[in-house]
């Protein structure tokens, strides 16, 4: 009985669809729970102003105010286009739809653009592996998919970044000189647009130009000089909206004066916080079985480009260029935090997220690196059976299905158990402030959304009144309902892990 047993198991593990069928498992709660997406914090003042402004002085407004984020001005104006509150909420509800198959397109389009002679088939199914291992631990990009306005930068940044390596690679590796022009405009292009999500953006951009200005050969040098001035130009844009002056402005007066020792401590306080992220990160268990799982992929590719050596892409053989790429990313994220600690003493958990987003390929990178050295003297590392490889798959979809810290474990939860009963409240709340609308009320009183804390969706991004009229979201609820305030009956409940998702 035992054997019988254990040989459907066999067959069950090495089913070839079966990792299709988990990989879909484990990605449908994001789509699913998209349909309870609901606004927060400032959409609704958003939300006011682009349906008072014109299309072009929305963008104005953002450009010149919200700290130059030109590409996130196009973002918001869109998502607030909606005429009314059943419009707007339709467009927010297919908004997660749109990041997650634009992340999953852009990821595979990256991918592919390497041209490491692995099948369509595979090289999908990479990218919804590294699409999956990327949301399973970035909750940020989790609740950018959820939230149409400011953290949703980060996932366009996300998608971004991966065409551009997708155009950046086609590019180099054209065989014609009108290919080659084609895909370079197209990388000038993004350059442009990705620079416009975000300031983190302009330091990983740059990085990236310098690294292949160091390590490229001629031809790649000559294509990131015109990168190197889509960079400056972009960034230009970027940093000269005069929000980023008043900003500054702020910031400057409440911060400490410049002091050899204070740029010694914070420096150190950078570097001892980051390593504590780092060292977080890599102690996940479903983190070491993708890196297992990757081996034998990493075998592949050391395989593969040790028969560049005689090629024009000579430059990639392992393991020499990886080594400075790893220490450049890793620089790169030591310093992320350092301006925000510098002013607020503090380092928001949107930084750690990006941190993340840099982390993962760093990661990956070195283990390419170890096996790429360890490979010629090491052939037990090829030595992994089928079995044993389809086996820690379907260890690593169970962790991250039953695990309690596991974004997808959390989004099945809300679905079953949550979700529904937070949508229904925030429908019968938008019902209400429209009968006070109707009714000529100037003033609403409204209970909160929910009655505790664990109520409370945990892979979407939200937040409830406060029981300040002045508050931001209660202005912004009451300026798009065209009331003059909105006060909750009691305090809402405490969701300090939302606050840390921002």
């Amino acid at each position: 009985m035992l054997n019988v047993f254990q040989n459907n198991l066999r067959r069950l593990i090495a089913w070839p669809s079966l990792e299709w069928i988990l990989l879909g498992a484990s990605l449908l709660p994001f789509f699913l729970i998209s349909a309870y997406n609901q606004p927060t914090d400032d959409d609704f003042l958003l939300a006011t102003q682009r349906l008072t402004d014109s299309f072009i002085a929305f963008q104005r407004v953002l450009y010149l105010n919200w700290g130059g984020r030109y590409t996130s001005g196009l973002l918001w104006s869109l998502g607030y286009s909606g005429g009314d509150i059943h419009s707007w909420l339709t467009i927010i509800k297919l908004a997660p739809i749109a990041w997650l198959l634009g992340l999953i397109g852009a990821m595979y389009f990256a991918l592919s653009s390497l041209r490491l002679s692995f099948s369509r088939e595979q090289t999908l199914r990479f990218a919804l592996w590294a699409v999956l291992v990327l949301l399973c631990g970035m909750p940020l990009l989790v609740s950018a998919i959820y939230w149409y306005c400011g953290a949703a930068v980060y996932t366009m940044a996300t998608i971004l970044t991966m065409l551009l390596v997708g155009c950046a690679g086609r590019s180099l590796q054209a065989d014609t000189t009108a290919g080659c022009w084609l895909w370079q405009m197209l990388a000038l292009f993004t350059i442009i647009l990705l620079l416009g999500c975000n300031e983190l953006c302009i330091v990983v951009v740059s990085g990236g130009i310098v690294l292949l200005l160091l390590l490229g050969p001629a031809r790649a040098r000559t294509m990131s000089l015109g990168w190197l001035l889509a960079m400056l130009a972009g960034g230009g844009a970027a940093l000269l909206a005069p929000g980023n002056f008043v900003r500054m402005a702020v910031s400057m007066a409440g911060a400490t004066k410049f002091s050899v020792g204070r740029a010694v401590v914070v420096t150190v306080k950078d570097i001892y916080l980051t390593q504590a992220h780092w060292a977080g990160w890599a102690s996940s268990a479903p983190l070491w079985l993708a890196s297992l799982l990757f081996v034998p992929v990493a075998l592949q590719l050391h395989a593969r480009l040790l028969v560049t050596k005689s090629s024009r892409a000579k430059w990639l053989a392992y393991p020499h260029v990886l080594l400075p790429v790893i220490v450049l990313l890793a620089g790169i994220m030591l310093m992320t935090g350092l301006p925000t600690l510098w002013f607020s003493n503090d380092i928001p958990q949107r930084v750690w997220n990006y941190t993340y987003f840099l982390f993962l390929p760093t990661w990956f990178l070195a283990v390419q690196y170890c096996v790429s050295i360890s490979a010629p003297g090491h052939h037990w590392l090829g030595a992994m059976s089928p079995t044993v490889l389809n086996s820690l798959k379907v260890l690593f979809f169970v962790l991250i299905l039953t695990g309690n810290g596991s974004a997808v474990n959390r989004a099945y939860v809300d679905l079953t158990f949550r979700a529904r009963a937070y949508n229904q409240a925030s429908a019968m709340r938008y019902a209400m402030l429209e009968q006070a609308q109707q009714a000529g009320h100037r003033t609403m009183t409204l209970p909160p959304l929910v009655e505790r804390e664990y109520q409370y969706p945990q892979t979407i991004f939200l937040h409830d009144l406060d029981l300040r009229a002045s508050n931001i979201e209660n202005v912004g609820m009451a300026s798009y309902f065209h009331l003059d305030s909105v006060y909750l009956t009691k305090p809402a409940v405490p969701t300090v892990r939302h606050l840390r998702d921002y």
